[in-house]
């Protein structure tokens, strides 16, 4: 029982530092204590609520032009995501979890700016390719991310059209989850219990956000998030 808490309060600490994290630190994670199509809806209906408590004070700076798009075309991917998650077997999302993590983490580790391209009509099939894994795996942020980066968006406008991005493409998955099954009275039960340690987390991470040094966390939560992709993957391979 622990554990669970523990990954969610983690996640959510590193949510409220960096604005973002919480699916890369808390999908792999959980999914290795639990079946990933229990560990998936609650870590989006999580993800959509810790999102929503900055959007207020962040409003004024979403590109909104940026953001239409991009959720747009990130609505089409995620039921054919949930779709996935609900069929295919559990530890070879493990995998595919923990590769994508993995990849992430490497190029942003490594400095890489870009993804495809800056050009407008590379939102569409970032977008798309963005809500597939958040509906499969949760792993929405990373294509998006990557594109933003490349595209030099400011920091206030980045991270403010990233909260309304998440916000958005969560509150579109948690109904395309139930109609799938995937969010039943079993994972209400755990959603509502660890509630209060993500919200916690979020709450430690904003007020150690004014002390640590931007680019030793940045560094450090990357670690971090490899170190538990890594045990995604050898959960799904079946490794001790």
């Amino acid at each position: 029982m622990a554990s669970p808490l523990l990954v969610v309060f983690a996640a959510g600490v590193v949510q409220g530092l960096s604005g973002f994290g919480f699916a890369l630190v808390s999908a792999p994670l959980l999914s290795a204590l639990m079946e990933p199509r229990l560990a998936m809806p609650i870590v989006i209906t999580h993800g959509s609520l810790i999102t929503l408590l900055p959007l207020p004070g962040v409003w004024r700076w979403i590109d909104v032009g940026m953001v239409i798009p991009l959720a747009a075309s990130g609505l089409i991917g995620i039921p054919i995501g949930a779709y996935l998650l609900r069929v295919v077997e559990g530890n070879t999302l493990r995998v595919l979890e923990g590769l994508l993590v993995i990849l992430f983490s490497i190029l942003l580790l490594l400095g890489v700016k870009g993804l495809g391209g800056s050009s407008g009509w590379m939102i569409i099939p970032v977008g798309f390719l963005s809500g597939l894994l958040g509906g499969s795996t949760t792993m929405s942020g990373p294509p998006v991310i990557l594109f933003l980066t490349h595209r030099g968006v400011e920091k206030r406008v980045f991270r403010a059209s990233l909260i309304a991005y998440f916000t958005l493409l969560g509150m579109a998955a948690i109904p395309t989850y139930i109609l799938n099954g995937l969010i039943n009275i079993q994972t209400m039960r755990w959603i509502t219990l660890l509630i209060p340690s993500m919200a916690l987390g979020a709450v430690v991470g904003a007020k150690l956000s004014r002390r640590v040094a931007e680019e030793a966390f940045r560094r450090f939560t990357l670690l971090l998030v490899m170190a538990s992709a890594f045990l995604s993957l050898l959960t799904g391979l079946g490794l001790p």
